[in-house]
């Protein structure tokens, strides 16, 4: 099962913004996952591929927009029965979730479509049966995955009754490995990049990586002929001070944990995982 225990929300983040827009691009996204699992009607994989790989934004349709649009007046009416909803992003690991709404308790989701046929709708038949299309469910539990809230409530309305019918999703721990095992195949593949907006960024930075080099060389040298020119411990002039230092020796905690430390378990002390973006030169 995939460590999922750390679900965060971005608060900085503002839906539709530029930034939002980048951190898209960096993570696994829960209206993505049908097109990765094969069952969106609307995208294939090869479309979010695109995406990632800076080939403009993602796919908006008429209804997207209207949903949009709709989005405050239906999360009204359903505040007003229930549990008050309000947007959020969230991010956990390498996976993301822009939500229509979450609770207070952070334990219960709601997600809003708004067909154009309203409750005449395939969406509004299935939601009246307790069910949903493939690809709303890979959504729905995508959230689901990411927040680690017990419940997601979806909604379906319709602008003109000004109303909506709801079913209620729990999690589908299955299909959360599904999810994750998709999304890992996917991701592998999309490393490859042959569009030209890379080749003309990766070309800029190599030209600048070797220009970088040499300065860094001739750096180091010339440091390296300030130190041998040291007389005493400081010498300074011309706006460069030069000065042997001692450097206390610090603790190997590493040997403290083998030789104290090596029978107790410090799972409870680990720091949440991070990540960072390395750039290596491939030599061919």
């Amino acid at each position: 099962m995939i460590d999922l225990s750390n679900p965060q929300e971005v608060a900085e983040l503002e839906q539709g913004s530029q930034e939002w827009h980048d951190f898209r691009k960096q993570h696994r996204m829960a209206s993505e996952s049908p097109a990765i699992l094969g069952v969106s009607p609307y995208q294939k994989a090869s479309d979010i591929r695109r995406v990632k790989n800076g080939g403009g934004g993602g796919f908006v349709n008429a209804a997207m927009r209207k949903g949009t649009e709709q989005e405050p007046f239906a999360r009204k009416a359903y505040n007003e029965k229930y549990d008050p909803m309000r947007p959020a992003v969230f991010v956990n690991g390498m996976y993301g979730a822009s939500l229509d709404g979450i609770n207070l308790e952070q334990d219960g989701l709601w997600e809003c479509k708004t067909p154009k046929d309203g409750f005449a709708s395939e969406r509004a038949k299935l939601c009246l049966r307790n069910e949903l299309t493939d690809y709303d469910y890979a959504q729905v539990q995508h959230q689901l995955m990411v927040t680690q809230a017990k419940w997601c409530d979806f909604c379906v309305w319709d602008w003109n009754e000004a109303d909506f019918i709801m079913t209620r999703v729990f999690p589908d721990l299955a299909m959360w490995e599904r999810i994750h095992a998709d999304w890992e195949l996917f991701w592998k593949d999309l490393g490859t990049r042959t569009d030209i907006q890379w080749q003309s960024t990766v070309k800029t930075y190599l030209d600048l990586k070797i220009a970088a080099d040499v300065a860094v060389k001739a750096l180091e040298e010339a440091k390296k002929q300030l130190q041998e020119q040291l007389v005493g411990d400081v010498n300074e002039g011309f706006g460069v001070r030069v000065q042997r230092i001692t450097i206390s020796g610090s603790t190997d905690w590493k040997k403290v944990q083998e030789r104290y430390l090596n029978d107790m378990d410090l799972t409870e002390f680990k720091k949440p995982d991070t990540y960072q973006i390395r750039i290596n030169e491939i030599k061919e």
